[in-house]
């Protein structure tokens, strides 16, 4: 009887019974694909012979072992290789992935890229997860920042679920140590993550582990890695193309297994990078589209598994992410309005192919070109280059018949690259005027506020994946029937020919630096001394100056240092404006504003209103504490003298700072205003 058609996205077989037999078996090659199917014995068996015992070891089949030490000895070596080999990928993206902060592991609790901006964004959040939970306060909502409205978490890249997974760290050894390890997590774990997922249809180790190099450690990681750690954390993005292909096509897995799983994977993407979900969500909604066009009578017998899976995945998905969702929608200081616009950063048609400052080899020519793409450095990590494109079109063409998956990633790759684009092409930084695909997708709930150009990434993903088939087909032995090997001869040799393919096209992805820039997170001495414990009461409100703000981050950074002693009333978070739409720096105030002016010079001139708007401002935020920091800072002497008469008497210097305690905001507006000298 012949068996069922066994097909999936990665090869499509039809069952041909064998000639005088009753048996059938499936055409094409016979390698490992990742099915489930055993492929069975062709080598006739010796009726005369009785069959060996499975169950017999080898040493019972063969006899006794004349030397069984070394045999021992020589299975432990055997064992080891195989372990060695195994383990090879993953100690490789770990090592390049701290290649990346080389310089901080000397001291990796007080050096890091940058105590400033979104890596001190990204620190106090990891710091803030682990104090909620130490505390018994919701991660979700805090005024430990913009005290006393606070803000909603959810709105912002919080981190909750990396943050939870390195709280012991933070809790042991600070935020500064937390947040290198999450960036050579990001970096080594979401090449392992692409390397492991790449061998269900690339099982040959050094196709998939160069297609996990690629999605690893390509420009627009590091790019994203300058500072934006959510965007670099993509572990579960090929998991969660794992998942889907096994509901909509493979469908090895029941459907109440693989569907609950995608919805425990969707909701930990969540808890990582709302973004990202959103993103993938699009990417998985046009890639099902994709599948069902490119093979529609093979896709239609499997639509009630898939269904079924997709709502257990749906089920799922809002069991455990609704109350979030709801915190996030519904809850106390949420936003109105869209936070980024698709249009604001989007991949150049040139960026594609024409070097940035990101890469290497980047000519000056290149480098005058990409500078005139939209966005900063961060943002311009779209690029994959002429070779790399040239070998995901060379798979495209010699393998479109023979592989649906190939067909399938070539699709995705152009989709991905035009969404990138952004609503409206630009070429060589100039607008063209030609509307794309996404203006009419902007509008969706949570893809008006994706930046376009971070839609690359899949970009990336589909042509690793291109490219890991491409060796794969390249390495396969001879017999395995008609494939890319025989097309180029199979001189010197497959697996030679698929190292070669890759070289050409993963060097000019080489990174300008193998490093980021690194230094000292400049944290106060103050900051971490007993004062903090001994003299800032818990939970009280303390300012800093200069104060936290979207262009000086490093005040968080310090408040995270000091344990979270003290909430703050300013800082780099978003947060609803006036008109509840999100904003990232405090609201307006005449102490900062007189503090920033101070600070950059010349020196303003103050008056009675002046001093008695910022009485009235600490009055408003509670405030006990006031530090002025004089190690990062600029005309310490004129910002003394301003706070000495608001505060109406001088401060103390204790451990480099200047410092008013036990600040009682409701009997400043008792006090007589001294007029400046």
């Amino acid at each position: 009887m012949l068996s069922l058609p066994s097909w999936r996205l990665g090869r499509l077989r039809t069952p041909t019974r064998s000639p005088g037999t009753g048996s059938s078996r499936a055409t094409g090659s016979s390698r490992a694909t990742g099915s489930s199917l055993p492929t069975g014995s062709s080598r006739p068996t010796d009726p005369g012979r009785a069959a060996p015992d499975p169950s017999a070891s080898a040493v019972d089949r063969r006899g006794p072992d004349p030397d069984g030490a070394a045999g021992g000895r020589t299975a432990g070596a055997a064992d080891l290789a195989r372990w060695a080999m195994q383990a090879a990928p993953a100690l490789v993206f770990v090592a390049l992935a701290m290649l990346r902060l080389a310089p901080v592991w000397s001291s990796p609790t007080t050096r890091t890229q940058c105590g400033c901006g979104d890596t001190a964004f990204t620190m106090w959040y990891l710091g803030w997860t682990q104090f909620a939970l130490a505390h018994g306060i919701s991660p979700l909502y805090t005024d430990w920042m913009f005290h006393p409205s606070g803000i909603n978490t959810l709105w912002n890249v919080s981190l909750p679920l990396p943050g939870v997974l390195l709280a012991p760290l933070t809790d042991r050894w600070g935020v500064v140590l937390s947040y290198n390890v999450l960036i050579v997590v990001a970096f080594a774990g979401t090449a392992l993550s692409a390397y492991l997922v790449l061998r269900r249809w690339a099982p040959w180790r050094p196709a998939a582990f160069a297609g996990g190099l690629l999605y690893g450690f390509s420009p627009y990681m590091i790019g994203q890695g300058l500072g934006h750690a959510h965007m670099v954390l993509l572990l579960l993005v090929p998991v969660l193309l794992l998942l889907l292909d096994e509901i909509l096509v493979r469908q090895a897995w029941p459907p109440w297994i693989s569907g609950p799983l995608l919805g425990v994977a969707a909701v930990a993407q969540l808890f990582v990078a709302e973004e990202v979900l959103a993103s993938a969500a699009l990417i998985g909604l046009l890639g099902a589209v994709a599948v069902a066009a490119l093979l529609p009578r093979a896709v239609r017998p499997r639509l009630p598994r898939a269904a079924a899976g997709l709502g257990l995945a749906a089920a799922t998905g809002l069991l455990l992410g609704a109350l979030p969702l709801l915190h996030q929608l519904t809850g106390p200081q949420r936003l109105t309005g869209t936070v980024n616009s698709p249009d604001r950063y989007r991949a150049d048609l040139l960026s594609w192919v024409v070097p940035s400052r990101l890469v290497q080899f980047a000519p000056e020519w290149s480098l005058r070109t990409s500078d005139h793409f939209v966005g900063n450095v961060a943002e311009n990590g779209s690029y994959l280059g002429v070779p790399l494109l040239i070998v995901a079109a060379g798979v495209t063409v010699l393998l479109w018949r023979r592989r649906p998956m190939v067909r399938w990633a070539a699709v995705m790759l152009l989709v991905a690259m035009v969404l990138a684009c952004g609503p409206a092409l630009r070429v060589d930084g100039r607008e063209t005027g030609l509307t794309l695909p996404l203006r009419w997708l902007e509008h969706l709930p949570l893809l008006e506020s994706v930046v376009s150009v971070r839609l690359a990434s899949y970009a990336v993903l589909f042509c690793a994946l291109l490219l890991a088939l491409g060796m794969d087909e390249l390495h396969a032995r001879p017999e395995a029937g008609p494939h890319l090997g025989r097309v180029l001869r199979r001189r010197p040799g497959g697996a030679v020919w698929a190292v070669a393919v890759a070289l050409s096209a993963l060097l000019p992805l080489l990174p300008a630096q193998y490093r980021y820039v690194d230094e000292d997170a400049g944290i106060p001495l103050w900051y971490r001394s007993a004062a903090v414990e001994q003299r800032v009461p818990e939970g009280s409100v303390l300012v800093t100056v200069p104060v936290a703000s979207p262009t000086n981050a490093a005040p968080m950074v310090w408040q995270a240092a000091a344990d979270y002693r003290f909430k703050v009333p300013f800082g780099y978070s978003l947060h609803p404006g006036p008109d509840g739409r999100g904003q990232f720096g405090p609201y307006p105030s005449r102490f900062e504003g007189l503090l920033a002016r101070i600070r950059r010079g010349p020196q303003p001139r103050t008056n009675a209103e002046d001093i008695s708007r910022m009485r009235a401002e600490l009055l408003g935020w509670g405030v006990r504490t006031i530090v002025v920091n004089t190690e990062t800072n600029a005309n310490v002497p004129q910002q003394v003298d301003l706070l000495t008469r608001v505060v109406g008497r001088p401060p103390a210097r204790d451990f480099g700072a200047w410092v008013w305690y036990d600040v009682d905001p409701a009997t400043l507006g008792r006090l007589l205003i001294v007029p400046p000298p």
